[in-house]
């Protein structure tokens, strides 16, 4: 596939992902004043098991038209569950992270949890050099503090209409960004065999099946800890905006997933990978600050704007290769 189609197919991933968390967080901004945990979890619900409905079906398709091939089905699931351990942590970690970025957008805004949940890449390196003894030079600090502030910009001179739950909203974000920085960590032990997209698709949906089971368990948790005005949870969101978030799962977990796989697969192999991977992607965060700023959810202020500019640019910075251990940008399977 030409490479330029490629950078055309990751536009149309960002475009995706980025109207796709708008939605979540519209979905989501409905519900600030109920019940702190119940919405966002039956949101985050929603969206993992539209999002492994979608990879599914797409698995099914493939094996259909591959008969002759064996399916990778049985090898892809004997080979992850020999990491079993760093598979489960992988799949709570992924639930956790779903659950806190949606409870971030109810109380925040999807802009504000997207970019606090991007600052993962800072934690992932830090979680590295204290685990894998790396290190990171200076030039990687002044980076790291660019990234930070940028967040900072961006979540604390917000005009979401939070409220008086604007702080938890960004502490979910950060919750969000280290639950996710512990997914990649693990994940990657998991993953690093896996050459075919078959055995991705196929490690994908055991990780979506691993978080929705996270989710399912705090949800339960959570009912019997609610308090009674709390339990009614088939009431806790309508039944429209649940059907909306499985299609949204499917969008932003499914379809972003194939479309950054498809996209880049011609420019893993330049120099300029990381950055332009990075780049093109990280016009998600402005995708879904202008639908939330048109739906008029948020109204951004100079300095969150600034924020975002600032944080775009030190996210591709810092995914430079002689910035940090190189990691990948947050995808819907991801």
């Amino acid at each position: 596939m030409p490479f330029q189609q490629n950078v055309t197919i990751l536009l149309l991933a960002a475009f995706t992902w980025g109207v796709g968390n708008a939605i979540t967080g519209l979905t989501a901004g409905k519900y600030n004043s109920e019940s702190i945990l119940i919405p966002p979890l039956l949101i985050a619900i929603a969206n993992t098991l539209g999002g492994l409905v979608f990879l599914g079906l797409t698995l099914g398709v493939l094996v259909a038209r591959r008969r002759r091939d064996e399916p990778p089905i049985r090898t892809t699931l004997a080979g992850i569950a020999r990491q079993r351990w760093a598979a489960l942590g992988a799949g709570a970690s992924k639930g956790l992270n779903t659950g806190f970025y949606v409870l971030s957008a109810t109380h925040a805004s999807a802009t504000v949890s997207l970019v606090l949940e991007s600052t993962y890449v800072v934690w992932t390196a830090l979680f590295a050099a204290v685990t894998m003894r790396t290190k990171e030079g200076t030039k990687w600090v002044v980076r790291a503090v660019l990234l930070v502030t940028a967040a900072a910009l961006v979540a604390g001179y917000s005009n979401s209409p939070g409220g008086g739950k604007s702080l938890l909203g960004n502490v979910g974000g950060l919750i969000a960004a280290l639950s996710y920085a512990t997914f990649v960590s693990m994940w990657a032990r998991v993953t690093k065999d896996l050459k075919r997209f078959e055995e991705k698709l196929v490690a994908t949906g055991a990780l979506l099946t691993f978080s929705l089971l996270t989710l399912l368990c705090i949800t339960v948790c959570a009912i019997v800890f609610a308090s009674p005005s709390d339990k009614k949870i088939f009431d806790a969101i309508s039944a429209a905006d649940f059907s909306l978030q499985l299609l949204n799962g499917m969008l932003v977990v499914g379809v972003v997933y194939l479309l950054v796989t498809i996209g880049l697969a011609s420019i893993s192999s330049r120099a300029d990978s990381s950055v332009l991977g990075s780049g093109i992607l990280t016009l998600s965060i402005p995708f879904t600050l202008l639908t939330e700023t048109v739906a008029g959810r948020v109204s951004p202020t100079v300095l969150q704007l600034l924020g975002v500019g600032l944080f775009m640019a030190a996210f591709v910075w810092i995914s430079r290769p002689n910035a940090s251990r190189r990691t990948e940008r947050r995808t819907g399977d991801s």
